[in-house]
């Protein structure tokens, strides 16, 4: 999977952010305490913004760092999300390079997000975040070359969320870990299985998943009240035990591994064509017609390669020139959407992103936005990748609105349709320099037709 180009999210901080802020700070002892509160108490105000946005619920009040007496003696930033868990929300200074990892902000997180501040505080960028560390591997920095993508933070925690309803539910194995864990917040085990899932083979799932879960079993005496790693002595457990566990491990993995393919097979509305499979044959006409029942108007067709020279075709941008002539919720949504891609970053030489607004007209009164992503392989293939958002208030898609593939005959070679609540819908494919294909968007009668080469 590549990594696409992300984007640092500029969150407003506004007046109530501030307010908390310096309230907390006043009941430091000293000015360095305070200081340190100010900073903690606008990182996690970010963080809460930016999750309130994209829909995912806070809860301040069940966070440790808006406890008095907590933020008194602990460095921590933490913010609660109902059902998930705490994310850390690091504060960095202008020109810092490493996010801070204090021990008492690690213990429990379901991850970590960086957020850096300007000289003048009216806004802070969130720069990057890493997921649930392993229990014992408390690093007390991590460069922000490490951090992954803002866009993969949502993807998470709907991953997380997914879990959770699965751990909750009556299907034997979630039953059994609940038996098993009764000690434990799921929240906490949800994201360490999610660890485990993406720093492991499938073939070492079953060894780490039972000895996190031996970490986590029940004894009847909690040893530690923060850290479910020390919850039992491991080598307690004889090899029965053991592999009691382990079966159970691998069971829940399998489990979690089938859902959380699914749902992204189905959330996404990818299709993804291999590299042996044959690109898609274009329109052999050279013009664009925009359909409007019996009007059509004829335009450029559009050259990807002049792309890689910096090259802007007429009606069309770069992603960040798009992205900054947004309002702020509708730049959020665009810089957070998945950037999901199937080649590896070692094989990509170049890679530039277009966006154009597609005018369907009809009932549709706000255009859709057309994505383009384009990775140059050094095989000389091109990884293409087609994304269709709202522009609208309204999160979603018009349900019903398609996103097509056409090949040199006008015949349908790809398709996505947006459901009832798709954020975007995206398709992907690779080709050769000099081939032609042309895209369709259409909703009911409307539709629009954009035309290639690559």
């Amino acid at each position: 999977m590549n990594k696409t180009q992300t984007f640092s999210i500029p969150v407003p901080l506004v007046s109530e952010a501030h307010r908390y802020a310096k309230q907390f700070s006043d009941e430091q002892a000293t000015s360095e305490a305070g200081k340190r509160v100010y900073f903690n108490t606008l990182a996690v105000y970010a963080v809460h913004s930016f999750l309130q946005l994209m829909e995912i619920p806070t809860d301040f009040s069940a966070s440790v760092s808006w406890h008095p007496v907590k933020r008194r003696f602990e460095d921590v930033a933490d913010l609660f999300l109902p059902e998930l868990g705490s994310l850390e929300c690091r504060p960095l200074l202008p020109g810092e390079t490493v996010m801070n990892l204090p021990s008492s902000a690690i213990e429990d997180r379901i991850g970590y997000v960086a957020v850096q501040f300007q000289q003048q505080l009216n806004e802070a960028l969130l720069v990057g975040f890493i997921p649930a560390l392993e229990p014992g591997n408390n690093p007390d920095q991590i460069p922000l070359t490490k951090l992954q993508p803002l866009e993969n933070l949502i993807d998470y925690l709907y991953r997380l969320e997914v879990a959770n309803e699965f751990l909750q539910g009556e299907e034997r194995v979630a039953v059994k870990v609940r038996e098993k864990l009764i000690q434990q917040p799921l929240s906490k085990i949800v994201a360490q299985l999610e660890r485990i899932f993406h720093s492991y083979d499938e073939d070492e799932w079953r060894y780490a998943g039972g000895d996190l879960l031996a970490g986590c079993v029940a004894t009847g005496e909690v040893i530690s009240e923060r850290s479910f790693a020390t919850m039992v002595d491991r080598g307690s457990l004889d090899d029965s035990q053991q592999l009691e566990l382990q079966d159970l491990a691998e069971e829940l993995l399998g489990k979690l591994n089938h859902l959380w393919s699914q749902e992204k097979s189905e959330d996404a509305a990818q299709i993804d064509i291999s590299s042996e499979s044959p690109a898609p044959a274009p329109n052999s006409a050279l013009h664009t017609q925009i359909e409007q029942g019996s009007a059509s108007v004829d335009k450029a067709l559009v050259n990807m390669s002049n792309w890689f020279q910096d090259i802007v075709d007429s009606g069309w941008q770069t992603l960040e020139s798009f992205l900054s002539n947004q309002e702020r919720t509708l730049a959020f949504r665009f810089a957070t959407a998945s950037r999901y891609r199937s080649g590896e970053p070692d094989t990509i030489e170049k890679k530039v992103e277009r966006v154009k607004l597609i005018e369907l007209g009809g009932e549709l009164k706000t255009p859709l936005a057309l994505m383009i992503n384009v990775e140059l392989e050094r095989n000389q293939r091109r990884d293409i990748l087609f994304q269709l958002y709202p522009t609208s208030q309204e999160p979603y898609l018009p349900p019903g609105v398609k996103l097509i593939i056409l090949d040199e005959t006008g015949d349908v070679f790809l398709e996505a349709q947006a459901r009832n609540a798709d954020n975007w819908i995206q398709l992907q494919f690779r080709g050769e320099a000099l081939e032609r294909f042309s895209v369709k968007i259409a909703l009911g009668d409307a539709s629009v037709t954009e035309e290639f080469v690559i």
